[in-house]
């Protein structure tokens, strides 16, 4: 949700491998779609109305996404563009960033190597620093180990996969936060979901658990604790057009609900679904606000 802290939390992911997703299929699009945008609603306490926090506009180009645009403000109005170049096998080769939509001037983000159809390489610039992640496969094309390294060769994490089938399988992440500490990240996947996820680092050691409807997009994450859970409702090639979000807000330091609204455009000129609050869909939720009134301020 929080782009604009992408860089603060990047060191400190604990995320395993994932490529981008570029492809209209990963958005469970086809391939003349030509356009995917999200506008993401927050109750505001004080205004006793819902707003929008963010929006997220998505261009596809003969089913590969061109440019990915989000405005939001989270810490102030911030905003990002990602343009997408790809090789003659529609393998996503770099993403260029810039910050004005209107008049963009790109620059170098990150770029993608492969070999023998497999990516080995993910390039990032960081500030003046230059990041690396290489990957390593065994003889049936899957990933064994990821390592994440600064220019100067400082290693900053590394992930190790071991298989009992294709679909099911562990990783145990390093983080290298100094010389004398480290968070380690033991996770379980089943059929390519993680299931579970034990997280031990300097501060704390916490265990998550989660679930999945039957589209694979997660529905539950339980600390031990607390339930964050999320809802969704899907259009007629099952990509998401409305969805209800519990989320822990870094910023806040509290749990806060969000919603989210989608339009989808073909070439052809059709739509579907919408980006407009849909006040029925939250309702229908019974949530603790004076209203489901919403006002649209970010440009």
């Amino acid at each position: 949700m929080k782009k604009s802290l992408f860089i603060t939390l990047f060191f400190i992911s604990i995320a395993v491998f994932s490529q981008e997703k570029y492809k209209a299929s990963d958005y469970s699009l086809p391939n003349n779609v030509k356009s995917y945008n999200t506008f993401i609603y927050k109750y505001d306490v004080d205004l006793g109305k819902y707003f929008v926090i963010e929006k997220h506009i998505r261009i596809f180009e003969k089913g590969l996404l061109k440019y990915d645009y989000v405005l939001d403000n989270y810490l102030g109005r911030f905003s990002q563009l990602k343009k997408f170049e790809y090789n003659d096998q529609n393998q996503l080769i770099s993403i260029e960033e810039a910050e004005d939509f209107e008049n963009p001037q790109y620059y170098p983000c990150q770029d993608f190597y492969y070999e023998k159809g497999k990516l080995t390489k993910i390039s990032e610039i960081f500030g003046n620093k230059r990041v690396f992640t290489d990957f390593t496969y065994d003889g049936k094309g899957r990933i064994l180990k990821e390592k994440k390294y600064q220019d100067d060769k400082l290693v900053l994490s590394t992930v190790d996969y071991h298989y009992t089938s294709d679909k099911n399988f562990t990783t145990k992440k390093v983080v290298f936060i100094n010389d004398n500490s480290r968070k380690m990240v033991d996770a379980v996947y089943q059929n390519n979901l993680k299931i579970s996820e034990e997280v031990d680092d300097p501060a704390a050691k916490i265990s998550y658990t989660y679930q999945y409807d039957d589209k694979g997009n997660e529905t539950l994450e339980f600390d031990g604790v607390t339930n964050l859970d999320k809802h969704y409702v899907y259009g007629k090639t099952g990509a998401v057009i409305k969805s209800k979000k519990t989320l822990y807000d870094d910023l806040e330091f509290d749990i806060v609900n969000y919603f989210e609204f989608s339009e989808i455009t073909y070439e052809d000129g059709t739509k579907e679904g919408s980006r407009t609050f849909d006040k029925d869909y939250a309702k229908s939720f019974n949530m603790s606000v004076l209203s489901y009134d919403f006002v649209d301020d970010l440009k």
